[in-house]
């Protein structure tokens, strides 16, 4: 888990050699924290663009079309920088960096892409790794100073803020759907959403449709907020066996009113029934009423209603009458370093 990711760095390199790449990665090594994926021909360079937004693209201008196939060619580079201004399919790199070895192809991406920066390589000398670890460090300045805006359910906002996690901030809105929808039309921000009923085949295509769209692994909020290692975390001397022993009792006997209801629930999520219901599990039953025979507290918590709500006295959902007397501050749990941990593992792609 990286719990510095708004500080980290993607980074695509598009060069064939190896010895040259190798020095870049140890520089890009020093200079931050990253994430960098090596293309070595055209092709797979603009596969790469096609799928992903990286900060910082370094590109040689001297490449074969496909690796193994015939000598570089002069213009390989000039054109991935061509596919990339032409065609919107492509995710537009921040930054842009032609490192070449040869003064002519320098020359032609200064004359031909005003915008871009074009360095001279020299394995003997160390200007260029100068010039690269300034680009570098512009490209974390900006990255720090920019903040990413994640909608959420109501007022689970203001406790995700609690976390202060780095340039980001939560904004609450008044559902679920609006949740998705914001996720669905703007895909410069991202949505983070209760799990409910949600099967795990469901989030995932989701989350492929939608890459700005985060699903929590529990079945809402409050179910990482009252999770036993949480509050053992916060309450130092709480008894989490007995505690566990609780929940899985309420469990059984909530049992087959939870496996009545959880498909009308399922029936309200609009993010399962948009385009035709094409995300949608069409036997969600296997894994749902599975999980909630299992005696296994991570298995079936992942469906148990923590959050208490007016659910015709807790038919359905946890009643915390256990939890009463040891006046929890939900403020304390929100900032804890588990909660912290398990909301950083959720949103570990945001970027």
């Amino acid at each position: 888990m990286n719990t510095a990711m708004e500080l980290t760095l993607t980074i695509l390199i598009v060069d064939d050699d190896e010895i040259k790449v190798g020095k870049i990665k140890d520089l890009i090594n020093r200079a931050t924290l990253n994430r960098t994926v090596v293309a070595a021909d055209q092709i797979s360079a603009q596969n790469y663009l096609l799928q992903e937004k990286f900060d910082l693209l370094i590109l040689d201008m001297l490449l074969p079309l496909r690796t193994g196939e015939g000598d570089p060619d002069p213009g390989g580079g000039q054109n991935v920088l061509e596919e990339l201004e032409i065609d919107d399919a492509y995710k537009q790199p921040d930054a842009i960096i032609a490192l070449t070895e040869y003064d002519d192809l320098q020359l032609n991406v200064r004359e031909s892409f005003a915008d871009i920066a074009a360095i001279k390589y020299d394995g003997s000398s160390a200007l260029w790794e100068t010039h690269l670890k300034r680009v570098i460090q512009r490209l974390k300045k900006s990255k720090a100073g920019h903040k990413k805006i994640v909608y959420c359910e109501g007022s689970n906002a203001f406790h995700y803020n609690l976390m202060a996690l780095p340039n980001i901030e939560f904004r609450g809105l008044a559902d679920s759907r609006a949740v998705y929808l914001s996720a669905k039309n703007e895909q410069d921000k991202y949505a983070i959403r209760d799990r409910d009923f949600l099967t795990q085949k469901e989030i995932s295509g989701l989350q492929t449709k939608y890459p700005n769209y985060f699903v929590l692994n529990y079945y809402c909020f409050e179910n990482y907020l009252y999770h036993p290692d949480n509050i053992a975390e916060v309450l130092a001397g709480f008894d989490k066996e007995k505690y566990i022993a609780e929940l899985l009792s309420q469990k059984k006997a909530k049992l087959m009113t939870i496996v009545q209801d959880y498909k009308i629930s399922r029936s309200a999520y609009f993010d399962l029934n948009d385009d035709n219901k094409a995300v949608m599990d069409k036997k969600p039953e296997t894994e749902i009423i599975k999980a909630l025979e299992s005696d296994d507290l991570e298995v079936f918590y992942r469906y148990f209603d923590m959050a208490g709500k007016k659910d015709s006295e807790n038919k359905k959902s946890f009643d915390k009458t256990f939890l009463a007397t040891f006046n929890l501050d939900k403020m304390a749990l929100t900032q804890s370093a588990w909660f912290k941990g398990k909301m950083l593992d959720i949103l570990n792609n945001l970027r």
